[in-house]
């Protein structure tokens, strides 16, 4: 039977549904990258020699800063991380209200104890990101979250 691309793609799709659905899968699946693999080498010859490396130039040294901040901005960047920062400014603005009248701060924790502010501040970010039309129900259980442009097309 010839597999064409198409029938790839629904197979790879239909797997990872399959992790999805299955979130204890999708652990073991990834445990098998976080163990270092075993080396098994023969005889060496220069076993008591150490190779000191090159030391890193200032160039590499950039070069890596630059890559890190590149992971750190792409990870700011994904739909958890973004939920989750605007969770907690929203926390902090109703956790602080201005009085109208003397323009105090008001803290609101002696009104609502700190559960119920997350939950929330969850509720009110949540109900933006549906009225802007980015929000995906799938976010409710899955534990890998992609934003809607990130997602394989629906397939029929």
């Amino acid at each position: 039977m010839a597999h064409t691309v198409r029938d790839g793609l629904y197979e790879a799709h239909r797997a990872l549904e399959a992790l999805i659905e299955d979130p204890q899968r999708l652990d073991r699946a990834r445990e098998r990258f976080s163990k270092s693999p075993l080396y098994r080498s023969g005889v060496s010859q220069d076993s008591t020699q150490f190779h000191s490396p090159e030391p890193i130039s200032e160039e590499q040294t950039q070069r890596e800063k630059q890559e890190w901040q590149l992971i750190t901005e792409h990870r700011a960047s994904m739909p958890y991380n973004q939920l989750d920062a605007q969770c907690q400014e929203e926390e902090q603005r109703i956790l602080k209200r201005t009085d109208n009248t003397t323009g105090a701060i008001l803290v609101d924790k002696r009104r609502l104890p700190n559960a119920k502010v997350c939950k929330l501040a969850r509720e009110t970010v949540e109900k933006r990101w549906v009225e802007q039309g980015i929000w995906s129900d799938r976010w409710k259980d899955a534990r890998v979250w992609k934003w809607k442009h990130e997602e394989p097309p629906e397939l029929e």
